[in-house]
């Protein structure tokens, strides 16, 4: 029970308090201010909190004055049953139950969690080590001023006496004791405190007397302290007071706490739950988002607590006038946040890391603008006719949507929930194993790199030499190109083959683009099975159309026959792992994720014409909460490979087929000697002293390439411990390369565009021993189907009735691009965005050249026939780099 408090209460404060003091110190340098900039901060956002709780005890004083000559006039004749029958009909004539006595607690209620937040923050807050200020020589240990004496602690004491004095003439003698108590409780509390925690709640009471000492001023003994905001609020009721409020107030009438009540609960549900809820459930990726639904759940209740309160203090501190006008607001609030939200809305595309795919699509123009005018006048106008006309049809399109708010939340919930289930699996019983190897039949293993490109292996080589003694028996491919730029438009044909390309896919006038792209993932299955291999395939990116594999229908296909199976092994069994590397980021990644969820929120709601400044080209508004999907992706696959032993097993009793999808260098960083992210968020405040690559963007990606290569070389180390490294077929394939400086293509012009078709490939045929050797062997991604198939004398592909066998690749090749999603394409081909052309080595300038699109490269002049470009296989003649 503490715990569930801690989080849904405390934590939220604690990490509020934080985030406020980094931006204190940030902003001023100096950790004391930085306190004092935390304290005037919170006790400013409080004061309608506080003059809501102070009214609440003026109304318990006011009350037992009221009652007190009775009460003491029914003490002196009665007694017992008498004396509290007597007191119940005093009380129910006043209207008064003696719970209502818990009233005077309500400031100390509201002190008392920020209090527990900041007592559990600021007493181990490392920053605060060695800090002095003015006469603080270290803000983490207590002040021993007076000869060993602490001074701040006393002076705190003193100064909340000194408020209850203030305070002396408004309290009974009872009031006044319990502030003495509490005073001295405080006391006892923070004496051996950090002094940087006691100068924060010191300051704290030096401003709470200043505001007592605002109240009491030019006050007659025992008058109750008016609130300066409440005559404030006041003035403005009485300039609203005129005209068009008269007939705001008649027509709401009696109804107008119960329509301000449903007003309020009913913009709440809709921007602070429905819409940023439903936006995150459009988020294509779902890795780093694991724990997204109850942060979710957490901070909405928190939200609700806030705003409830301050809707109610609002409603309590505000006159009728304003009550009203705040009931219509919101109302006109409702009406425009859903036509912002849902009117005529740009196709940016899906979410991907929070960023759109087509974010052109956003930009300002003279249409949106008139657009938001004409939206803004004729729902300002309905808004108003409705309040003042039709309140009652007011009232019920208000409860309307508040429960279309929470069936649409309940729905993304329970959606986006099921996803990430599907893709970042549950973590399993220690001991589950997931992938089966034999000891004594053949083993072929297929581990796919999202995004690997060979161009870094020769300087991961030479930082790593213990890679060339475990990956004995491989042969790398520096001239190896991928057709496609993406993974939806690369990686079938790594099943497929060359019919599976985007040119192949789009020759095949039969089938949808779904049919024809899971065609090729079929093939392996098909024929494995019929060899008498056990087959399984470990999330098959894009098999049924689906980013993550659609293992269902996978499935629904094979594991029922037998045939195969496909499960999702990404973040199985590493939760542990994650936590423990994460536990001092919790914090960062509540913030983190706060402010990107508030982000979604505005943009939900901001016009057509300003949409595009919230989203600020994928920052949104400097809150984007990519780096830690980023980092989340890293971790989950990193450690994904690094658990593939412990998740492996080799009793297996028929040769097996396995394909294993990673995708560790998509997610680049900065990486610390254990392979762990030390600058997550991108900020620049990590360097390297002597990095191997001049720009940082190719320096993450190094990094990230070269421990993706330790755990290739931890894997192959255990295969060979297990001793079946010699029965198995291995290929470490990509689907292609990365926008980047890869190292291969230097010089060459537009280098980082035909990068994203610089792939991977590495491969050790049965029973290869021989040292590392790099093979120049001209060759795509789409020939690693053949390179498989024939181990078992090749593949039979059912849908276009050919055999898949390795040929020699023969230039020119066609590269395209394409949009990454399914959405971008039409129903029967891929859209081709740009096409590119590639005829040789990577590194030469003549080997590549664009056909249309952005870049604008020289054109190369195409080989002349039988020009030795092309390699043959495993054991092909080696090509002219």
């Amino acid at each position: 029970m503490l715990e569930l408090l801690d989080t849904a209460l405390i934590a939220p404060i604690r990490w509020a308090l934080l985030s406020v003091l980094r931006l204190g110190w940030e902003v001023s340098g100096s950790h004391g201010l930085s306190l004092l900039i935390l304290s005037v901060f919170f006790n400013l956002l409080l004061i309608p909190a506080y003059h809501w709780a102070e009214r609440l005890q003026g109304k318990e004083r006011e009350a037992q004055r009221r009652m007190r000559p009775k009460v003491e006039e029914f003490k002196a004749v009665f007694k017992g049953q008498e004396l509290h029958m007597m007191l119940r009909q005093l009380y129910k004539l006043h209207g008064y139950h003696p719970i209502y006595a818990l009233r005077t607690l309500a400031p100390l209620a509201i002190q008392i969690p920020f209090f527990i937040a900041a007592f559990g923050l600021l007493s181990h807050y490392a920053p605060f080590v060695g800090a002095s200020f003015l006469f603080l020589r270290d803000l983490s240990r207590p002040d021993a001023l007076l000869g060993g004496v602490h001074l701040m602690p006393l002076l705190m004491t003193a100064i909340n006496l000194y408020a209850l004095q203030l305070y002396a003439r408004q309290t009974s003698r009872s009031d006044w004791a319990q502030g003495v108590v509490v005073a001295l409780i405080f006391l006892v509390l923070l004496y051996d405190s950090p002094s940087g925690l006691v100068l924060y709640w010191t300051f704290n009471n030096l401003l709470s007397v200043l505001k007592s000492a605002w109240y009491t001023r030019r006050l007659p003994r025992g008058a109750a302290a008016p609130s300066h905001f409440t005559s404030l609020l006041r003035e403005i009721g009485a300039s609203l007071r005129r005209g068009r409020t008269q007939r705001l107030l008649d027509s709401l009438g009696a109804s107008l706490k119960g329509s301000y009540a449903l007003a309020c609960a009913s913009l709440f549900m809709l921007l602070v739950v429905a819409l940023p809820i439903g936006f995150t459930s459009l988020e294509d990726n779902v890795d780093g988002l694991s724990g997204y639904v109850g942060f979710f759940l957490l901070a909405s209740l928190a939200a609700a607590a806030v705003f409830a309160l301050l809707s109610a203090a609002w409603y309590r501190l505000a006159g009728p006038a304003l009550r009203a006008w705040t009931t219509f607001t919101a109302f006109a609030a409702m009406l425009l946040a859903l036509a912002f939200a849902f009117v005529h809305q740009p196709d940016a595309g899906m979410l991907d890391n929070f960023v759109f795919f087509t974010p052109q699509a956003l930009a300002p123009t003279g249409a949106k603008l008139v657009l938001d005018l004409a939206l803004l006048i004729v729902l300002g106008a309905l808004a108003w006719w409705t309040a003042v006309r039709y309140p009652a049809a007011m009232r019920n399109a208000l409860a309307v949507m508040l429960l279309a708010s929470v069936l649409s939340a309940g729905l993304s919930l329970v959606s986006l929930d099921r996803r990430i289930d599907q893709q970042l699996a549950k973590a399993d019983p220690e001991g589950t194993k997931l992938f089966r190897y034999s000891k004594t039949q053949p083993n072929v293993l297929l581990v796919f790199l999202d995004g690997a490109m060979s161009g870094y292996l020769p300087a991961i080589f030479e930082d790593e030499p213990q890679l060339k003694e475990q990956l004995r028996g491989f042969s790398w491919y520096p001239n190896v190109i991928s057709s496609g730029n993406r993974t939806i438009n690369g990686l079938p044909s790594v099943f497929g083959g060359e019919d599976y390309t985007v040119g192949g896919v789009n020759a095949r006038r039969n089938g949808t683009l779904k049919e024809k792209v899971t065609d090729g993932y079929k093939i392996y299955v098909d024929n494995f099975h019929a060899k008498g291999y056990d087959v399984q395939y470990a999330d098959p990116f894009w098999f049924g159309l689906v980013r993550t594999g659609d293992c269902e229908l996978f499935n629904e296909l094979y594991a029922k026959d037998g045939k195969g199976r496909c499960i999702h092994s990404i973040g199985r069994g590493v939760e542990r792992r994650k936590r423990e590397v994460t536990a001092d980021k919790t914090q960062d990644f509540f913030v983190g994720l706060a402010r990107q969820y508030f982000a979604l929120t505005v943009f939900r709601v901001a016009p057509h014409s300003l949409k595009n400044a919230v989203y600020d080209r994928g920052q949104w508004l400097s809150m984007s909460f990519a780096w830690k999907k980023r980092m989340d992706k890293y971790l989950n696959n990193f450690f994904s490979l690094a658990a593939m032993p412990s998740l492996s097993a080799v009793d297996s009793d028929r040769p097996t087929f396995n394909f294993i999808t990673n995708e560790a260098p998509r997610a680049t960083f900065l990486l610390d000697k254990d392979c762990l992210p030390e600058d997550a968020r991108g900020s620049g405040s990590v360097r390297r002293e002597s990095p191997r690559f001049r720009h940082e963007d190719t320096q993450r990606i190094f990094e990230t390439h070269r421990c993706v290569m330790r755990g290739v070389g931890r894997f192959v180390d255990w295969l060979r411990a297990e001793g079946i490294l010699d029965n198995t077929f291995i290929v470490f394939a990509s689907d292609h390369g990365w926008v980047s400086d890869n190292p291969l293509l230097d010089g060459v012009r537009g280098q980082q565009t035909y990068s994203m078709y610089q792939a991977f490939l590495m491969v050790k045929d049965f029973n290869s021993r021989g040292e590392l050797k790099e093979d120049p062997t001209y060759i795509a991604n789409f020939k690693v189907p053949g390179l498989i198939c024939d181990r078992i004398g090749g593949c039979l592909d059912h849908a276009t009735g050919k055999t898949v066998r390795y040929e020699p690749l023969v230039p020119p090749v066609r590269l395209y691009e394409t949009p990454w999603q399914p959405a971008g394409q039409t129903l029967h081909d891929y859209v081709i965005d740009a096409m590119h052309e590639n005829s040789g080595a990577v590194g030469l300038q003549r080997s590549w050249r664009t056909l249309n699109g952005e870049l604008q490269a020289d054109a190369a002049p195409s080989p002349a026939p039988g020009v030795a470009l092309a390699g043959a296989g495993l054991a092909a003649p080696e090509a002219d780099r």
